[in-house]
């Protein structure tokens, strides 16, 4: 049986500079806040929230590596972030 990962990210085969991030879902009613990270976790950039559990990320500079982390909001207040997921941009 194959497990989802709770945060996939990857390239965009025919957009350079585009990566498409995807969370496991964390139920109905949910929003996403998205962060990347272009210096391997120091600081913390927030990207568009979101109400789906995926979204995409353009204008990346190609070579460049970038974390990536969500944390799904519930009704009842913010869940913890992901652990990072890393990827060179191409």
């Amino acid at each position: 049986m194959r497990v989802k990962a709770p945060l996939q990210a990857k390239n965009i085969a025919d957009n350079s500079g585009v990566v498409a991030l995807a969370a496991k879902a964390a139920g109905k009613r949910v929003s996403y806040n998205w962060q990347m990270s272009s210096d391997n976790g120091t600081t913390w950039a927030d990207l568009p929230t979101t109400l789906q559990s995926k979204t995409t990320i353009g204008n990346l500079n190609p070579g460049a590596r970038i974390l990536f982390r969500v944390r799904p909001v519930l009704k009842n207040g913010e869940r913890s972030w992901s652990n990072p997921v890393g990827l060179i941009v191409t």
